[in-house]
């Protein structure tokens, strides 16, 4: 009777294992850039397929080459960054794909677990808080590693599900083709606050939307599961590509949609950092705003975690919190104009994002400001994976603080200037005489330094990475009074104070600081 009853019990272990993928990802310095170079490298994920003039959205986006661009004038352009398409995240693989303890947090609309293809993409990526779980017990025993991790019964580096793979005791209660988290929730789940931190059975996430243990998209929204792929999905399965393919991801659940009480996404930035989260990640629009959320995002900020937060996607400047909170680092999208033109640029504002004064960079995207706080949150994880290898190093003394890491996104991001006339850079988009005309159309004014439509400019991962792993580290600087979007009238105010933090602990020389002020959204740096 037990044979019989174990065989089918089995074949439903054996069912739960799904195939494809590289978890985890290696750095290496001889892996390909988009060009393919150089010869005999290793070639690129599978997710950045596609020659020039078709190349797929991972492919142009996480380039360092021109090799998406068709258009020579472009290739020869300074202000067109020499037809470089993307984010340089394919040669950051190079030196940095992550670490499994950098931990994303992802404040959204939750997870699909039941959509089988997402759960390809993220089924090994999902945290695990193994203070509320039952050691694996698979058939055949555990094979952790000497010294590493009891519970990674695989071996692969990580705890995770697939750690319970050939466990009897777990089964895909969801039906959704394969042990994932949420069947961990369901069968484990006991009432109990097991780790005694205040969250009863926080397995994996927590949704502080309908204030329970498991962070489904019960309406199937799926914006949360997009970001979730847009900053860590699994490499080489054939679908998205996270900029972050080694570091961790985990889901709270803040709304049914992007759209959120503020006050439920402080919550849940509260728990992430309890939860030992390494970045925040949100591209949310609330309908209201308070200080609990701006002291949650202190509380991050406090604790070395860069909130990567949404500009929106209203096309104009106004602001849509939590984004224009202070400590967030906040981004926007540039793309291509979406239909053929010339100059066949990578650098216009995407029609759909936001801007204003306290956009820190723009990042290659499509899908708006939420794509764009996806693939930066990951970026985010691949810097703060290089400090944290650095300090294995003995680079640095101590892990990159929050500011440090601001800091080191906006110095190393690629300035994007058309305050320069001639060239394909001082020139309108045109349909290069095809059939259907652009209205009257201009680029945004952006100019050298920061401005208010790209920030301090495009994102860029290789160089970063680099400066991190290098212990380049630039000083902090943290204005704290006034505070953002206070109006400032000198003539009629009079004098005012400027308060703030300055620290240049990595600088065995010390420093000096100079104050400077200007007028209007965009000064012009002098």
């Amino acid at each position: 009777m037990n044979r019989l009853l174990a065989l089918p019990l089995l074949a439903v272990v054996l069912l739960a294992v799904p195939a494809g993928g590289e978890f985890p990802f290696p750095a290496n310095p001889n892996r390909c850039d988009s060009s393919g170079l150089p010869l005999g490298c290793i070639p690129l994920p599978n997710e950045m397929s596609g020659g020039a003039g078709s190349c797929n959205g991972e492919k142009w986006k996480y380039a360092s080459t021109n090799f998406c661009t068709t258009d020579p004038a472009v290739n020869a352009s300074p202000n067109e960054l020499l037809g470089v398409s993307g984010m340089s995240i394919e040669i950051a693989w190079r030196l940095e794909t992550g670490r499994p303890d950098v931990l994303i947090a992802v404040h959204d609309s939750g997870i699909r677990w039941n959509d089988g293809g997402d759960m390809s993409q993220l089924r090994k990526k999902l945290h695990l808080n193994s203070g509320e779980l039952p050691a694996p017990n698979p058939v055949g025993g555990c094979h952790a590693p000497m010294g590493g991790d009891p519970r990674d019964c695989n071996g692969d580096g990580v705890f995770n599900t697939p750690d319970y793979d050939g466990d009897p005791a777990v089964t895909d209660v969801n039906g959704n083709g394969v042990t994932d988290p949420e069947d961990l929730i369901i069968l484990f789940s006991n009432g109990v606050d097991d780790d005694g931190n205040g969250y009863v059975d926080d397995i994996s996430g927590y949704d502080f939307f309908e204030f329970d243990n498991d962070p489904f998209d019960e309406v199937q929204y799926g914006h949360g599961t997009g970001e979730a792929e847009d900053s860590t999905a699994e490499a080489n399965n054939g679908g998205d590509l996270g900029a972050c393919p080694n570091c961790m991801v985990m889901p709270v659940r803040v709304g049914d949609s992007f759209v959120a009480d503020v006050n439920s996404f402080a919550q849940g930035v509260v728990f992430s950092v309890d939860s030992g989260a390494a970045v925040i990640q949100e591209a949310l629009g609330t309908y209201n705003q308070s200080k609990f959320a701006q002291q949650a995002i202190d509380y991050a900020y406090a604790h070395g975690l860069p909130v990567m937060a949404s500009a929106a996607d209203e096309d104009s400047w106004h602001h849509v919190f939590p984004g224009p909170y202070v400590h967030t680092i906040m981004v926007n999208a540039i793309a291509d104009f979406g239909v053929p033109t010339e100059p066949n640029s990578w650098l216009f504002l995407n029609g759909c994002t936001n801007f204003g004064g306290n956009l820190q960079v723009s990042v290659s995207a499509t899908s708006c400001s939420s794509e764009a706080t996806g693939r930066s949150s990951g970026i985010a994880g691949l810097i703060v994976s290089a400090g944290r290898d650095a300090v294995d190093a003995h680079t640095l003394t101590s892990p990159l603080t929050a500011n440090e890491i601001r800091q080191v996104i906006t110095r190393t991001a690629d300035d994007i200037n058309f305050d320069v006339p001639g060239g394909p850079a001082g020139t309108p988009p045109s349909t290069g005489g095809r059939a259907v005309a652009f209205p009257d159309t201009s680029r945004y004014a952006t100019q050298a330094g920061f401005d208010q439509f790209t920030g301090y400019g495009r994102i860029n991962a290789h160089s970063a990475v680099a400066q991190v792993l290098a212990g380049q580290i630039p000083p902090e600087a943290d204005v704290t009074k006034p505070v953002w979007f206070q109006l400032l009238d000198p003539e009629r105010d009079g004098p005012f104070t400027v308060e703030g933090r300055l620290a240049a602990e990595r600088a065995p020389g010390g420093y000096t600081y100079r104050v400077q002020i200007g007028y209007g959204v965009q000064p012009v740096e002098s």
